[in-house]
């Protein structure tokens, strides 16, 4: 009895082992890895405000009443643009460089302080009979910048800030109507200066990430000179504001979409950052 239940027990034991054998292993799947490592190029779209300089003239409205531009204008508008960058990670710290284009209409377009309505306009020292309006106008047409970035990534967000060179087209405009005639002149030059923001973005796939920037840019145009006739020919101006500093801020929502290293240079990702 004895030796038949030990035999009983250890066929039991045989047999369980063998079915442990046959049965399937089941891994936990591996947690995704999130990274902002790599090569990324997207688009940006927003508003944008900003403040200029005051205008000089030489000529005056009504004898003797200097007919100067509308002080510090304040241009508005939005910003519709492109960015391309790199980023490298080492655990939470992410550093990077990109260069960003844009085309933007931040405008601002305001009347002179001289009264409107008055008999005689003087231009330079000959005169024009009628009542006239003039407005001032300035424009900033395109924005671009190459920065550095640092960051700190939590998982799926990344936090930021920037900084680095900046530009834009900008132009500034005087137009003068009287009743039966009118006077414009611009000119259109690059100004140049830096920039410095900060931004917020998010991984909602594992290489397309979105997110909204805040940047501030500070922009110097030189030597800026307006000239212009009537149509006639007969009577000219010249407006002047040397050096014009315009001041801009911008908020962009942006997308972006990520290459990882491994896949540019057929290798693996310098870094995997897992949280």
């Amino acid at each position: 009895m004895k030796k038949l239940l030990l035999g009983t027990v250890a066929l039991v034991a045989f047999g369980s082992s063998a079915m442990a054998a046959d049965m399937p292993v089941y891994k936990a799947a591996p947690l995704p890895v999130w990274t902002w490592a790599g090569v990324y190029f997207g688009a940006h779209a927003g508003g944008a405000w900003g403040k200029t300089d005051a205008w000089t003239s030489d000529f005056n409205c009504a004898v003797g009443t200097l007919c100067d531009g509308p002080g510090n204008q304040k241009p508005g508008g939005w910003v519709v643009g492109g960015q391309a960058g790199a980023r490298w990670q080492w655990g939470a710290l992410v550093l990077g460089v990109e260069g960003t284009l844009a085309a933007s209409r931040i405008i601002a377009n305001d009347p002179a302080t001289c009264v409107t309505g008055v008999n005689t306009c003087i231009f330079g020292g000959a005169g024009i009979a009628g009542a006239g309006s003039t407005h001032y106008e300035t424009l900033l047409s395109t924005l671009y910048s190459a920065t550095g970035q640092i960051g700190w990534a939590f998982n799926r967000t990344l936090l930021y800030v920037k900084g680095g060179w900046a530009g834009g087209e900008l132009r500034r405009k005087m137009q003068f109507d009287i009743p039966g005639d009118g006077i414009a002149g611009g000119e259109t030059r690059q100004a140049t200066g830096w920039t410095a923001g900060v931004g917020i973005e998010y991984l909602v796939l594992q290489n397309l990430s979105l997110g909204i920037e805040y940047d501030y840019f500070r922009l110097r145009g030189s030597s800026f000179t307006n000239r212009a006739i009537t149509s006639a020919g007969a009577v000219s101006f010249q407006e002047t504001a040397t050096d014009v500093r315009l001041d801009v801020h911008q908020v962009v929502a942006r997308a972006n979409y990520r290459l990882d290293w491994g896949i540019l240079w057929g290798g693996p990702a310098p870094v995997a950052a897992r949280y």
